[in-house]
């Protein structure tokens, strides 16, 4: 009974407390696909807080090591910008790009990391900030439709 009060106090208070304690700012697309065509994808971040926005990205390669995900930080894609603010409202456009022949080779194991900075506060005391990491799946298109493609497809099932 005590149990199912504190948690129900708990989501109350979650409930209410403002906006700005959290990270909020908006992420599009969740996951990127690159193709062998373009070489190129798009990130959109938009700031949906009242104040300026801090952000890095930093590029991961995910490789399996004993059975476990270990990320590590590669160059084998180009992010820009690397660094960037964003002003309460707007949105940035952040671009992720294969390096030249790094296609035929790019497996599917890449993170784009987008960690919002803490800002710098001028208090005296003890605070503490909570900031936002996000790592965004990063991999190539499996399938390449082109017209002969296509064709076959659609008249496969027009029948």
């Amino acid at each position: 009974m005590k149990k199912s009060f504190y948690t129900k106090l708990s989501l109350l208070i979650l409930c209410i407390l403002p906006t700005f304690a959290y990270g909020s700012f908006t992420i599009t697309p969740v996951k990127l696909k690159i193709s062998k065509d373009e070489k190129i994808a798009a990130l959109a971040l938009k700031n949906d807080s009242n104040e300026i926005k801090h952000f890095q990205l930093i590029v991961y390669k995910v490789e399996n090591e004993h059975g476990k995900e270990v990320l590590k930080e590669t160059k084998d894609l180009t992010v820009t910008p690397v660094m960037f603010k964003i002003a309460p409202g707007k949105s940035q456009l952040v671009r992720i790009a294969i390096k030249n022949k790094m296609y035929s080779v790019m497996e599917d194991g890449y993170r784009v990391s987008v960690k919002e900075l803490p800002k710098k506060v001028n208090a005296e005391g003890a605070r503490v900030q909570l900031v936002t990491e996000f790592k965004v799946p990063v991999s190539k298109k499996k399938w390449k439709l082109n017209s002969k493609e296509h064709s076959l497809f659609l008249s496969r099932w027009s029948g």
